[in-house]
């Protein structure tokens, strides 16, 4: 039963002109109120809420990393002070050139790093003179690190160790053009820096860079201009997928807005918690939820670089707030589970715990019980420190059963909602109020929603018993647009200036989403990447094997699984060569069919350059050929995705538990 979403109602707006829409917004704001921005205390900027941070909590921690079996600190201020060093030392060593766009200068910043202190004071240090960052994923394929760096004519980059000797290399063969600086946060061997002379590009050691800074004075930043509401923080790169990366413009704005849903559906973080770290940076999520916490003054414990070991890392820094996302909770989980297996008679005891703990949830909305907690879950909570209170989650959607048990096991709240990078990290959060699994809540008080109709997918507002459509979204989240690519922003706004999401949901009764669909042929896995099961299928087909192929993944699980039609008149060959019956009926179910199968499938992954997310793991073969008369192939042939899903989804769930 679905509890009262207070801070997620929806209120239907003013009717619409279009009939093939309908409005809504937070139930808070009231019709002609203005949507908000500006969080209640802080500023007008991520500059100015992070210093009055400084100002307020001097002696907090405020960034830390991991030395020998220790965390490491710096304060509030110290951290200013550090921040302030860099951007005085960018600035009189003129560092930071003018990029040029249409009419519009901006001030470009690279970031190529794992996550760590130094990367968040480069990005504070860039705030001082209404500079912008670049984040670029340190998991970046070459091409893609190729076109983020050209695309944006980077000709400074901020970098660790390993993201060093990558620069040089692609360098060196002459796949970015514009790159002159570097800013090194890890020592150089002289081979290194040899090579970045003979490159003519300077390095500069990052703590080099923070003691000119020191000494030039704090006139210099006085007399530039800080940055602006509408400044651009910083370009986000979509994942590339579909194509060529997508570099999202962010302002402080956009950043702010997120801030204020956050503090109006309140999230429960102050100066008194600890983060841990470990989700890219250049992520939108995680710059969110970072950029929040240093607006409350919380301090933020970075992870070692190893993502296998997050787990220990939150051991050793105990965090309050802990970002869920869904691969960590499926470990968490299967620790959890792998523990009670050890003993028979406490696995008996954990299944009643878990029952009667999951309906004192589900009834009464509270995480604790006060007997199966001291008997069995205060002990599993120490797996993550022992002292979160919240986890945060948004990247991708999580499985019922593993949030479930989750809440049981770490007396924790889950933190959920909606998110995408051109809506600035967020824009729906569910109530802290709402234990309802599977709902993403509702728009936060910055934007609005829109349902569009979907008539293709048959989709439609006025369906019964639930509204449904493509989600639109409008308010001061929303993104400024694709840098130096006009045709996406026409695809990605509609004339009324309407962001479309491509994700499809319904409103459920007590006002929140639910997702349901993807517009486009898009999905996530577990993982929280996006999948072009288009692009793949295009790959596969290749093969001599496959005469068709639907590719497929559930966004809860991690692997692709796919349901493949066989070339017939191959089969029948293949068979014959190998002495086999060439009945394709006795074909398909044959383990050496399949085994020859799987290994092409391989063979095409390595060929056309595909990711390991992009591997199908297991697959189902049928003769019976995708076909205009059995509804999945549209006139002109073209595959009908969603009927292909609803038609195979027993075949995949079967995949996925077998």
């Amino acid at each position: 039963m679905e509890t009262p979403n207070i801070c997620a109602k929806f209120r239907e707006e003013e009717k619409s002109d279009d009939s093939s829409q309908v409005l809504y917004r937070k139930s808070c704001i009231e019709k002609g109120y203005t949507l908000e921005y500006t969080p209640h205390k802080g500023g007008e900027t991520l500059l100015e809420g992070w210093n009055k941070a400084a100002q307020s909590f001097p002696d907090n921690n405020c960034l830390g990393h991991i030395e020998g079996n220790k965390y490491v600190w710096r304060t509030y201020k110290q951290a200013l002070h550090e921040a302030q060093c860099i951007a005085k030392a960018l600035l009189t060593e003129g560092l930071i050139p003018d990029v040029c766009d249409n009419d519009k200068s901006y001030k470009f910043m690279g970031i190529y790093s794992k996550n760590r202190p130094e990367w968040t004071l480069v990005n504070w240090a860039m705030f001082h003179f209404s500079g912008t960052v670049v984040p670029l994923y340190n998991t970046l394929g070459e091409e893609s690190l190729c076109y983020c760096i050209n695309h944006t004519e980077l000709s400074i980059v901020a970098c660790d160790g390993p993201s060093f000797q990558k620069l040089l290399s692609l360098h060196k063969q002459g796949k970015i053009t514009t790159l002159y600086h570097i800013i090194a946060f890890d020592e150089v061997s002289d081979e290194d820096m040899q090579q970045a002379e003979e490159l003519r590009v300077q390095v500069h050691m990052y703590n080099d860079v923070v003691k000119k800074g020191e000494a030039v004075g704090d006139e210099i930043l006085e007399e530039i201009t800080k940055c602006m509401p509408e400044t651009t923080e910083s370009i986000l790169f979509t994942s590339g997928t579909t194509g060529a990366p997508k570099g999202c413009i962010l302002s402080h704005k956009n950043y702010l807005a997120v801030i204020c849903g956050m503090d109006a559906n309140r999230i429960p973080i102050n100066h008194e918690d600890i983060y841990l770290s470990y989700l890219p940076l250049a992520h939108a999520y995680e710059k969110r939820i970072t950029s929040y916490l240093l607006w409350k003054g919380a301090a933020i414990g970075y992870f070692n670089g190893n993502s296998s070991t997050v787990i220990k890392d939150a051991q050793l820094l105990k965090p309050t707030i802990f970002p869920a996302v869904p691969r960590v909770l499926c470990k968490l989980y299967d620790t959890v589970n792998n523990m009670i297996a050890q003993k028979e008679y406490l696995n008996k005891l954990y299944k009643v715990a878990l029952k009667q703990k999951t309906h004192r949830i589900n009834k009464e909305g509270k995480l604790t019980h006060l007997l199966w907690d001291s008997v069995l879950f205060n002990k599993h909570k120490e797996i993550i420190g022992g002292r979160v209170k919240l986890m945060l989650t948004g990247c991708a959607p999580i499985s019922p059963e593993i949030l479930r048990t989750i809440k049981c096991n770490f007396c924790v709240q889950v933190g959920q909602g909606y998110a995408q990078t051109e809506a600035g990290g967020v824009c729906f959060t569910l109530s802290q109020l709402d234990m309802t699994l599977g709902l993403v809540g509702g728009p936060n008080p910055c934007n609005k929603l829109k349902l569009q109709d979907i008539p293709d997918m048959e989709y439609f507002h006025t369906d019964k018993p639930y509204p449904r459509g493509e989600i639109c979204v409008k308010g001061h989240n929303v993104f400024q647009g694709y840098y130096k690519a006009e045709v996406k922003n026409q695809e990605a706004f509609d004339d009324q200036g309407w962001l479309h999401t491509g994700d499809v949901a319904e409103i459920r009764p007590n006002g929140s989403v639910k997702l349901i669909d993807r517009k486009k042929n898009l999905f996530k896995l577990s993982q929280g990447e996006f999948i072009s099961p288009e692009k793949l299928e295009n790959i596969y087909n290749k093969s001599q094997f496959v005469a068709q192929i639907f590719v497929h993944g559930f966004s809860t699980m991690s692997y692709l699984v796919a349901v493949i039609v066989p070339d017939p008149e191959y089969l029948k060959i293949w068979a014959a060569n190998r002495g086999l019956d060439t009945d394709l009926g006795t074909l398909v179910e044959s383990q050496d069919l399949r085994d020859a199968i799987q290994q092409d499938l391989n063979d095409r992954t390595i060929k056309g350059g595909l990711n390991g997310l992009e591997k199908i793991k297991k697959f189902h073969l049928t003769l019976e050929m995708f076909s205009i008369e059995n509804g999945l192939l549209t006139p002109s042939m073209k595959l009908i995705r969603h009927r292909a899903k609803v038609s195979f989804k027993p075949i995949f769930e079967e995949l996925y538990t077998e």
